[in-house]
């Protein structure tokens, strides 16, 4: 009888340290900026519709109009720009895999969400330091069967 506490005991305490160590290990720093990134951070107005987007040191991007469960993560490499998407919001974000086996315990169900909902790539060409165009690669396209294409206006800065 006791052996058996012990071992519920065990698993729950191993359970609760692998929880722990997938949050901490998901929350680890990321390498700074490169320059090709250093150039997106800032707010942009979406030309045409004076949408707002903001692209944050920190690689978190906003946008208005956005539902407000959703973060968005932002990343630029070799002219691609990667927006990723993840319902998190108030929850904890877990990689899918842990997410699968944490929602059959019902406490720690109710404060954790799968950690990705998507992920949009975008080529992009500057026109010049504060104008560039991003335009949607793979299966996003408009309803003429055209890839998306946004021209953004970098928003000055207040002084």
């Amino acid at each position: 009888m006791q052996s058996r506490r012990r071992l519920k005991l065990a698993v729950v305490l191993l359970m609760a340290a692998g929880l722990m160590g997938g949050v901490a290990c998901w929350h680890s720093p990321e390498p700074p900026l490169n320059a090709e990134e250093l150039r997106f951070v800032g707010r942009w107005e979406y030309a045409g519709n004076k949408a707002i987007a903001e692209y944050r040191p920190d690689r978190t991007f906003t946008s208005s109009g956005n539902e407000t469960w959703v973060l968005h993560r932002w990343r630029v490499s070799d002219g691609i720009l990667t927006v990723t998407s993840s319902n998190s919001g108030s929850y904890i974000p877990l990689p899918e895999k842990l997410y699968d086996a944490v929602r059959l315990l019902p406490f720690f169900y109710r404060f954790t969400r799968p950690h990705a909902a998507g992920e949009f790539r975008y080529r992009i060409h500057w026109h010049d330091k504060d104008v560039f165009e991003k335009v949607s690669i793979g299966g996003n396209k408009n309803e003429d069967g055209q890839p998306y294409s946004f021209l953004m206006h970098r928003i000055p800065e207040d002084k």
